[in-house]
C-alpha cells in the first residue's frame, strides 16, 4: 500500500519544504529529524529530485528497514547489498548477492521505463560496507537475459548466453544460478528471484513462463513480468580473463591454484578477491552515479565509526592471515586495489549535494531550538536557521507500555485453594522454653520426653479446578480414592 496521498500534508512543514527546496537547488547541509520522519521526507525530496536519491546507513539491517519503509511512500525503491566476506578471504560472496548487485547496478544505468523488473530507481539505499567497495569496471553493462511470454526465442542461442553469464546446466534446477532444458521446457533459476521460472515453447514461440517449486517441481502461477536472467557472477571467466589468470599465475605463487583453475574456466572459491588482477579495473559507486545525485547519510556518526571499523577488521584479519601462513596454512591474498575505499576521499566529493539526516543538533542549531522550545508547545516545532541547517518539527512515537496506577492496584486475594492449604499446613505456635537448651522452643507434643501428641489436624477441603468444593475428607479416613 502507498502512502503518497499523504506526503502534500508532511511537505507543509517548513523544516521539510526548506529542506527540499534546498536539495533540488543543490546544496549541502545538515537535517536534524526522528527516525519515523525519515521515509516520508525521503520520499518527498526523491519525489522532485530529477536524478536517483543515495542513502547511506551504518549496517545492512537498517538499509533493509529504511527500504521496506520507504517502499509505502514512494515506488522505485531498491537496496544495493554487501558482500558478506572480507576482500582478502578465499571465499565468494552468495550467488543471489551479486545477483542482487548486479540487477540494482543495471537498473541504476541502465534503466528501462515501463519494465518492473529492469525499470529506473527513485531511491537507493546502500549500507556504508556496500559503498565503501570497489565494483568491477563494465558490470553494470553486462545485458542480462530477457524473456516474455509471446517472444520467439533461439533455444540454443538462449541456453549459451546463460552459460556465458555464469548459469550452470544441470538434469533438474534445484539451487539459484542452474538451468535446464527438457525439450521445449527451458528452467532458469535467477538468483535475485524467490522462485525459479519455467519457459514453455511452442516450436520457437514462448508460450507461457510459470514460476515453480524447488521441492516437488511443481507450478506455482504465472509469471507476468517475464523472465529477467542477471548474471549469476560478478566476475565472469571469458576468455580475456581466462587469458589474464594464465598469464599471472606465475607471478602470483599464493594464488596460483586459482588463477589456474580461473584459467581453465572453474571459478574457485574466493576469485573474486583477484578481480584487480583479472579485469581491466575497478571503479566506485559515485562513478555509476549521474552527477547531481543527492546523497544523504542517515546517522553520520554511526556511519563514520562503521567505516573505521571496517578497514580496522580487514587489516586485523589479514594480519592473522599471514600468521597462520608463517604456520604452513594457505597465503592470504593480497587484494590492496580491491579493499575498501576510505570514507574521508569519498566524503563531500563531486559537484554533488551531501545531506546529513541525524538526531544530534550542531551547535547553531541547538541554541535556535532551545528558543524556539518552551514547555507551552505541544512537541518540538519546526526550527530553519538556514537553508542548509533546519530541524524537522517531529518526534519518535513513545512506545505503549500499557496503564499501570499503584493506588489503584487490587490486593491480592488468595483462592479456597489456597486458603485451605495455609489452615492444613499451618505451623503450630511455639512452646515454652526447654529445660536443657533455653534457646529452643518446644513444640506442643513433638519434644522428646513430653507426654501428649499433637493437635488434631483440621479436616481438609478438597476443590475442583472451579473453586468449588467438592467434600470433606478427615486425615484420619485414609487414602483420598478420587485422588489420582
Amino acid at each position: 500500500m502507498l502512502l503518497t496521498g499523504l506526503l502534500p500534508d508532511i511537505t507543509t512543514d517548513p523544516a521539510i519544504e526548506t529542506a527540499t527546496d534546498s536539495v533540488e537547488a543543490g546544496r549541502s547541509g545538515t537535517i536534524v529529524a526522528p527516525v519515523g520522519i525519515r521515509p516520508p521526507l525521503l520520499a518527498a525530496v526523491a519525489s522532485r529530485a530529477a536524478t536517483p536519491l543515495v542513502v547511506l546507513t551504518a549496517t545492512g539491517r537498517d538499509a533493509e528497514s529504511l527500504t521496506n519503509a520507504l517502499a509505502s511512500w514512494i515506488p522505485g525503491v531498491a537496496m544495493l547489498p554487501a558482500w558478506e566476506t572480507l576482500p582478502h578471504e578465499r571465499l565468494s560472496p552468495q550467488v543471489d548477492t551479486m545477483a542482487r548487485r548486479i540487477a540494482v547496478l543495471r537498473r541504476l544505468v541502465h534503466p528501462i521505463k515501463g519494465d518492473d523488473s529492469a525499470g529506473p530507481i527513485s531511491v537507493l539505499v546502500v549500507p556504508i560496507r556496500a559503498f565503501l567497495q570497489p565494483i568491477i569496471s563494465g558490470l553494470a553493462d553486462l545485458e542480462p537475459v530477457r524473456v516474455r511470454k509471446g517472444d520467439i526465442l533461439d533455444l540454443t542461442e538462449t541456453t549459451n548466453r546463460l552459460a556465458e553469464l555464469g548459469y550452470e546446466r544441470v538434469d533438474m534446477v534445484e539451487g539459484r544460478g542452474q538451468m535446464s532444458v527438457r525439450g521445449g521446457i527451458l528452467d532458469v533459476f535467477p538468483p535475485q528471484e524467490p522462485h525459479p521460472l519455467r519457459v514453455e515453447l511452442w516450436g520457437d514461440e514462448v508460450d507461457d513462463i510459470r514460476a515453480f517449486s524447488v521441492s516437488d517441481q511443481r507450478t506455482l502461477g504465472e509469471a507476468s513480468d517475464g523472465l529477467w536472467a542477471v548474471p549469476c557472477r560478478e566476475l565472469l571467466l571469458t576468455q580475456a580473463v581466462r587469458a589474464r589468470a594464465r598469464e599471472a599465475a606465475d607471478r602470483l605463487p599464493g594464488a596460483a591454484e586459482m588463477l589456474s583453475l580461473a584459467a581453465e574456466g572453474i571459478a574457485a572459491p574466493g576469485i573474486e578477491s583477484l578481480a584487480p588482477v583479472l579485469v581491466g579495473g575497478m571503479e566506485s559507486l559515485l562513478d555509476l552515479l549521474p552527477a547531481g545525485s543527492p546523497i544523504l547519510a542517515s546517522d553520520p556518526e554511526r556511519i563514520r565509526a562503521r567505516a573505521a571499523d571496517l578497514v580496522a577488521t580487514t587489516e586485523e584479519f589479514l594480519a592473522a592471515a599471514w600468521s597462520a601462513a608463517a604456520g604452513g596454512a594457505d597465503t592470504p591474498l593480497e587484494a590492496s586495489r580491491a579493499s575498501f575505499l576510505d570514507l574521508a576521499d569519498l566524503w563531500g566529493s563531486g559537484t554533488r549535494p551531501w545531506w546529513e539526516l541525524t538526531d544530534l543538533p550542531p551547535a547553531d542549531l541547538a541554541s535556535a531550538i532551545d528558543e524556539a522550545d518552551s514547555p507551552s508547545t505541544d512537541g518540538p516545532a519546526p526550527v530553519v536557521v538556514s537553508p542548509t541547517l533546519m530541524r524537522v518539527g517531529a518526534r519518535d512515537v513513545h512506545p505503549y507500555r500499557g496503564d499501570f496506577c499503584p493506588s489503584r492496584r487490587r490486593p491480592h486475594r488468595p483462592g479456597p485453594r489456597r486458603l485451605a492449604h495455609r489452615r492444613h499446613h499451618r505451623r503450630p505456635r511455639p512452646g515454652p522454653a526447654h529445660p536443657l537448651h533455653p534457646h529452643r522452643r518446644l513444640v506442643p507434643g513433638r519434644a522428646r520426653g513430653q507426654r501428649g501428641s499433637a493437635p488434631r489436624p483440621r479436616p481438609r477441603d478438597h476443590y475442583d479446578r472451579a473453586g468449588r468444593r467438592r467434600f470433606r475428607r478427615a486425615p484420619s479416613q485414609g487414602r483420598d480414592p478420587h485422588r489420582r
